[in-house]
């Protein structure tokens, strides 16, 4: 998905489903955090743009789960991958899928 924003803070992308699963795109003080909760508590990645893309410009946002516990978060090409460590692998969503104007 590509943004371009002068705004802080929002929600880019939310959607929830049964249990505590959710995932969630969020813009925070300027950066994009990728947060993800497939049943074990919440994983977090952060971009790692050292300016805030908050500038008007478009950006470039992809993320993705090349295995079942690999997170990865690109932002215009530059990529930050976590690995989670609960037991879930599995992200169950059955709510309405949100998309920030």
């Amino acid at each position: 998905m590509i943004f371009k924003t002068k705004e802080s803070n929002g929600l880019i992308l939310f959607n929830a489903g049964k249990g505590n699963d959710f995932i969630a795109i969020e813009l925070l003080d300027g950066h994009v955090h990728y947060v993800i909760d497939l049943g074990d508590g919440a994983l977090r990645i952060r971009d790692i743009a050292k300016s805030r893309l908050n500038d008007g410009k478009w950006h470039s946002v992809t993320i993705s789960r090349p295995a079942p516990k690999k997170h990865t978060l690109a932002i215009d090409d530059n990529a930050t991958v976590i690995l989670s460590e609960g037991s879930n692998e599995n992200l169950d969503l059955d709510g309405i899928l949100y998309i920030g104007k």
